[in-house]
């Protein structure tokens, strides 16, 4: 997808990598969130393709904020402990595991709108949860599986308008890096091009992106979908 975002002002510069990138042309403002000028960005976003495997890591240490909990994660709590076991003692290396957690989750955590924010182990004793909670139980039983897991936050594009979303991602590469977006709530083993990431982090970084809905203005120069739900756009480049 290439998508204009425009009428908005960011905290931090908008993440980019593999499958996120600014492209010239449709870029403006400053980057001081202070200095009352909007920001215009053209970005572009890209689904990954399903891995077949992931790292089977040896050394955790650097990447060690994504393994421990969290206000809202708790991977370090018995029943997730257990179950995380449970879902992964067959596998060996990250995908595998985050694999059979998601597949879980696809399974058994049915998705219902919430106005609180339960924890991790809320939503795995009540079986449901929105995409905050869900993103929220995937990171914790990840991380109590070894699984490096960031909670990403931004917007997603769903039956022809933008909405608030949270997915996750598992670190899949150690070198180099490479960190691979998967979305439990969705259904979607890679995180297709809908997604549009503003940040990562928990409760702080999710009320900063929902401060933006209503705000800011996206218009679709180009998008390919094998989603019948998703209107395929023409490209805009070859």
């Amino acid at each position: 997808m290439v998508i204009d975002l425009s009428n908005f002002t960011l905290e931090h510069p908008l993440p980019q990598g593999p499958f996120q990138k600014i492209l010239p042309g449709a870029s403006s403002a400053s980057s001081d969130p202070n200095s009352g000028e909007t920001q215009k960005i053209r970005l572009e976003i890209l689904r990954p393709p399903i891995p077949h495997s992931g790292v089977i890591l040896s050394n955790t240490e650097p990447w060690r904020k994504f393994l421990v909990p969290e206000p809202l994660v708790e991977s370090d709590h018995p029943e997730v402990k257990s179950l995380a076991h449970t879902l992964t003692r067959d596998a060996t290396d990250t995908w595998d595991r985050a694999l059979a957690i998601h597949q879980w989750m696809c399974q058994n955590i049915l998705p219902e709108f919430r106005i609180t924010m339960p924890s991790a182990l809320e939503v795995l004793r009540s079986g449901k949860g929105d995409c905050n909670e869900q993103s929220a139980l995937f990171a914790a039983l990840c991380r109590a599986a070894g699984v490096p897991v960031k909670i990403c936050t931004g917007l997603v594009y769903q039956r022809g308008a933008f909405f608030y979303h949270a997915w996750n991602e598992i670190l899949l590469q150690a070198s180099p890096e490479l960190w691979h977006p998967i979305d439990p709530v969705l259904k979607q083993q890679s995180s297709d091009a809908t997604h549009i990431k503003f940040g990562e982090g928990g409760v702080t970084e999710q009320t900063y992106i929902t401060a933006l809905i209503g705000k800011i203005r996206a218009q679709i120069q180009e998008i390919e979908s094998d989603d019948p739900n998703q209107p395929t756009v023409p490209k805009l480049r070859q």
